[in-house]
């Protein structure tokens, strides 16, 4: 009866497991979208216990797309229910905020978002960084709360970290995130990623790092964002040799191309 017990309970978390990457699968694009002159590609790699890292992007406005990805504190079934709900705020909300005339603030997302998900409230926080970019300007506004920096690959292979921050949402130690412009030019690329990129470990306990994820994008900075990331994930897999991730591992390259 114990070992039936034990067995039970066992089939039970594998549901809730199953049910947690489900939700976080449906969160991600199917796609990838051709819109004007942006070019994006992904890569995600889930760990084993079901994390919190979210990237997606919508239309918010005439000539404005917007992106974000963001990483929920924990691993689990609660974790991604507070990933379906940040998600769904971000969607729902944050789309129809200014008219469309207007270029969507960044920093108006995070400040809403603080508010929706005080920590006392859901019990976790999460990091995010949030920008828009008007295609037909060339104009990138971004605002990050405690995420990773944005890494801006210049048309010249130069390498920019993007480090305008507030702290991560649900501290409620912030009344206003700020925000950063930048002109964008042709052949630029913008690359988001979560901490579990540069957390990812080798069988030594060595992690990939930041250096790790510079270099390699500094060496393949003229390619398409869709050789740009395989060869990033391709480098992180040789580093990690056979060790799995402790963490969901995403990263996202976005290219103007005009």
């Amino acid at each position: 009866q114990v070992e039936e017990k034990l067995r039970y309970k066992q089939r039970q978390a594998d549901k809730e497991l199953e049910v947690a990457a489900t939700i976080q699968q449906a969160l991600i694009p199917r796609y990838s979208p051709r819109i004007g002159p942006i070019r994006l590609a992904w890569r995600f790699e889930p760990c084993d216990q079901i994390g919190g890292d979210i990237f997606n992007f919508q239309y918010t406005g005439q000539n404005h797309i917007s992106f974000y990805m963001f990483d929920v504190c924990g691993h689990g079934v609660s974790s991604a229910l507070i990933a379906s709900a940040v998600s769904q705020f971000i969607q729902t909300s944050c789309s129809t905020m200014l008219p469309e005339t207007e270029t969507p603030r960044p920093e108006s997302v995070l400040n809403n978002l603080e508010r929706a998900f005080p920590f006392e409230r859901f019990d976790s926080f999460f990091t995010i960084v949030y920008i828009t970019i008007d295609y037909a300007k060339g104009c990138l506004f971004y605002s990050s709360a405690g995420h990773p920096p944005l890494i801006l690959i210049g048309q010249n292979g130069s390498l920019r970290i993007l480090n305008v921050h507030g702290p991560v949402i649900g501290t409620g130690s912030v009344h206003s995130y700020p925000s950063q412009r930048v002109q964008l030019k042709r052949g630029d690329k913008v690359i988001l990623y979560t901490d579990g990129i540069l957390d990812y470990s080798n069988e030594m306990g060595e992690f990939f790092g930041k250096e790790r994820l510079l270099r390699i994008l500094g060496q393949f900075a003229d390619s398409p964002v869709q050789i740009l990331m395989d060869m990033v994930q391709e480098s992180v897999k040789n580093f990690a040799g056979g060790a799995s991730p402790n963490d969901d591992a995403s990263i996202m390259a976005i290219e103007f191309i005009e």
